[in-house]
């Protein structure tokens, strides 16, 4: 029969506390040919088994045919927490002996063949579970070193990959051996070692009867050993052995290597992998806030120019005391990064870097410098990016202060608190470098409590082109009153400024929460301002700051902004010349002060548009001005209960107003006055104005040519005449006006209608006349209690007026829909 399996393991079988007998499927010849192995999970003890003590054997009739039996434990079922494997352990012995000329059966040939076999596959087995070299290494000579060599040594491979050995202290070997012993009780858990082994107790090894216990097993704290579950009762059965290891590499880490996983990962030196980040610490800097790190950190940052790693300053707990500093000029890119750690710098007259390279810097908490970044105009540099983000500065002076050029900015939530002059100052006021600074993104910061005294201040100021100014909030900005004082300044073209949140800017000669300045387009006198976009910003001005958005630069967009309690204009776009200002969806709350004016509007050589604003709260809602160019401006659809006042100036003409759809509500006052100059064209319509004196004009600002149409909405308490409209009609003019009036008492017992039209001239030094009479479109229609009420369209010398005239004692509600045409 031949042998047509390699296996001569049957097993493990793990215990269940149920099943004693456990099969077996190779051949062997007598019951005596096994071994029954049993483990001791728990411990890792093997023990091996005693025939007909332990266990008996039921070997199969046939073992050609059906090789294989039963193994039976006596003491019955295996119970949990051990395990059972069966395996032949016939002798190497050879015992069939043939005889010449003896006769004999193929049988025993076949028994004594079998026999071989099955020594050679138990030799096989022990082969497979021991120490290979891969038949790839070739022929090599893996003979041990001799006893005297080994003694008191650890084995190790040569260079060549020979068996050697190192003495203990020598280097990749431990430096001292700690061994302890100690019996187990079957119950204790918890032993007592000899020394608190601390950190390195992570290169400690337990064994129990000598197998090696899985770290999991047990704890190691202070000079106590705890297993999860007890040892097995034995004499020295527990080993406790620890390594100290000495240094690798004593002067060099390029002794160790690193691989990090992935694919494609490649081996470097651990040298090569601590270079990708340096910290200050690595140069001597201690951190605590008492010593003087100032060697230390700038020897520490000369060597991150040369390498170009990455230098840390730690963590928050650290904090970097600095006696005295030379301004470091970083010539090479530079990243610093603190973890929130602090540096204290000796003082305000004092900068950190001088940047003329690409730089990065974040988490810092800075605090007693002048300037953190900074360069000025005339050096050599070459900087494509700045990164200055995550930052904490306190009580600093002019705290990023960049004029040479670079390609891209990003300034993004930094807190500057307690601070002194400008806060961010980028560029400069020349036109020739205009295109210097460009793609910048400053957002998120916090400004607050910053004050200075002898210069204009203002937390960001910043000249260039393409910068996005969104989400900061600036909070308390406290200037000289002899200078300016703003919260956003900008001379920057293509610029947006949004979602930002100005409070409590005040005190100086001229004062803003947001300025937007600049040449116009054909102006090279200084940098321009112009397709800029002022949005979603809210401004608080606590009645401190003067103006709370001011545009000065063409072509500028002023939108959905909400402005509070300015002391003099909500939003202004002034300056001569400036063209193209829109000003749309705004919310501007005042406080009647004295003066004060919720919208201006410079009108130059191009159009300005007012629309859907909401204006409460001022003296004046809107005021329309100009210069001696000829503009044009849309009011429409905006809400006020303030006057609008169009005031371009003496001899001012602006060629075209529309004023339109606009709802005024100013029952103690007036509603629309043109207060002085004059408007070539106005077409003054679908206005809703509840007002004492809903339009009005002084004669040297009549328009040239008028349309209105509108509603106005007034009352009258007693008998004295009520005066709509008046207007002095300017000589070479004429003038139609049609009213259609509707009256009613207050409690509307009493009502009537009136619907009147007539026509005035004035010849050129002359007197204004009246055309034929005033006429009735149709008879007046009155009530009972209302026969002594009466509208009019009179002339008084040149003064056309339309006028009402109530009853004495009696509330009388009027509305009047007015269609004046001047030509």
């Amino acid at each position: 029969m031949t042998i047509s399996s390699t296996t001569r393991i049957a097993g493990p079988f793990t215990g269940n506390g149920t099943a004693s007998a456990f099969p077996f499927t190779f051949k062997v010849f007598a019951a005596t040919d096994l071994d029954v192995i049993k483990l001791t999970v728990s411990t890792g003890t093997e023990s091996t088994l005693v025939l007909t003590t332990d266990y008996t054997v039921t070997l199969n009739g046939d073992q050609n045919s059906n090789p294989g039996g039963t193994v039976t434990l006596t003491a019955g079922a295996l119970a949990s927490g051990f395990t059972l494997t069966i395996t032949s352990d016939i002798a190497n012995l050879q015992p069939t002996d043939l005889t010449n000329q003896g006769g004999f059966y193929p049988e025993v040939i076949t028994d004594s063949l079998d026999r071989a076999t099955i020594q050679i596959q138990q030799i096989a087995d022990i082969g497979d579970r021991t120490l290979k070299i891969p038949i790839s290494d070739g022929t090599l000579n893996m003979e041990l070193p001799t006893k005297t060599e080994r003694a008191n040594s650890f084995l190790s491979f040569d260079a060549n990959g020979l068996p050697s050995v190192v003495t203990a202290g020598s280097s990749g070997a431990p430096a001292t051996i700690t061994r302890q012993v100690f019996s187990g009780t079957g119950s204790q858990t918890a032993f007592t070692l000899a020394s608190d082994p601390g950190a390195l107790g992570n290169s400690a090894q337990v064994y129990i009867g000598g197998v090696y216990q899985q770290r999991s097993t047990y704890t190691i704290a202070g000079t106590t050993l705890t297993f999860s579950a007890a040892p097995v009762a034995g004499t020295n059965n527990i080993e406790f052995v620890n390594f100290l290891t000495s240094n690798i590499g004593a002067t060099s880490a390029d002794l160790v290597t690193y691989t990090p996983s992935g694919t494609g990962a490649v081996a470097r030196s651990a040298a090569s992998k601590f270079g990708d980040v340096v910290s200050v610490k690595d140069f001597g800097a201690v951190g605590d806030g008492v010593a003087d790190d100032t060697a230390a950190i700038q020897a520490a940052m000369q060597y991150q120019q040369v390498s170009g790693c990455v230098l840390c300053f730690g963590g928050m707990e650290n904090s970097y005391k600095l006696s005295t500093w030379s301004p470091y000029t970083a010539t090479n890119p530079i990243r610093i990064t603190g973890n929130g750690a602090t540096i204290d710098g000796p003082g305000l007259a004092t900068k950190f870097v001088i940047v003329l390279a690409d730089v990065h810097i974040s988490n810092i908490r800075f605090t007693s410098f002048n300037s953190l970044i900074s360069n000025t105009a005339g050096q050599t540099s070459s900087i494509d990016s700045i990164v200055f983000r995550d930052n904490i500065i306190t009580n600093c002076r002019n705290a990023v202060y960049l004029q040479t050029e670079f390609e891209e900015l990003l300034l993004t939530q930094n807190l500057f608190e307690s601070c002194e002059g400008d806060v961010i100052i980028i560029g400069r006021n020349v036109y020739a470098e205009q295109d210097y600074w460009k793609r910048m993104v400053i957002s998120n910061n916090v400004i607050r409590d910053v004050t200075d005294i002898n210069f204009d201040l203002r937390g960001m100021l910043v000249y260039g082109s393409r910068a996005t100014i969104v989400a900061n909030v600036i909070d308390g900005i406290t200037g000289d009153p002899s200078y300016e004082c703003h919260g956003i300044y900008t001379k920057c073209r293509h610029t947006t400024i949004a979602d930002n949140v100005i409070a409590s800017v005040g005190t100086g000669t001229t004062v803003s929460g947001i300025t937007i300045k600049g040449s116009g387009r054909a102006d090279t006198s200084s940098p321009q301002g112009f397709c800029s976009i002022v949005t979603s910003n809210v401004i608080r001005c606590n009645g401190l700051t003067a103006v709370g958005i001011r545009v000065v630069s063409d072509d500028v967009l002023v939108s959905m902004n909400i402005v509070d309690n300015p002391s003099q204009t909500g939003i202004e776009c002034d300056g001569p010349s400036l063209e193209r200002h829109s000003v749309v969806g705004n919310m501007v709350y005042g406080t009647s002060q004295p003066s004060s004016v919720g919208i201006r509007q410079f009108v130059a050589a191009d159009t300005s548009i007012v629309t859907n604003n909401a204006i409460t709260g001022f003296v004046t809602s809107l005021r329309v001005s100009g210069d001696a160019l000829s503009g044009s401006a849309v009011i429409a659809s905006n809400f006020m209960d303030g006057p609008i006042s169009i005031n371009p100036g003496s001899g001012v003409s602006i060629s075209k107003i529309d004023i339109h759809n606009n709802q005024i509500l100013n029952a103690g006052g007036n509603g629309i006055r043109f207060d002085s100059g004059n408007a070539a064209s106005a077409n003054i319509n679908a206005n809703d104005i509840t007002a004492v004196t809903p339009v009005s004009w002084a004669v040297s600002a009549q328009p040239l040519k008028l349309n209105m149409s509108n509603r106005f909405s007034t009352q009258t308490t007693d008998a004295s005449t009520k005066t709509v409209i008046s207007f002095t009609l300017a000589e070479a003019s004429v003038a139609k006006m049609q009213t259609n009036v509707v009256a009613s008492k207050s409690d509307y017992t009493a009502n009537a209608a009136y619907w009147k039209r007539a026509v005035f001239a004035r010849q050129t030094a002359g007197t204004a006349t009246q055309t034929g009479t005033t006429q009735s479109v149709s008879a007046d229609i009155e009530s009972a209690g209302a026969t002594t009420w009466d509208s009019q369209i009179n002339l008084v010398t040149n003064d056309v007026r339309f006028q009402l005239f109530g009853q004495a004692a009696t509330t009388i509600n009027w509305v009047s829909e007015v269609e004046l045409t001047i030509s």
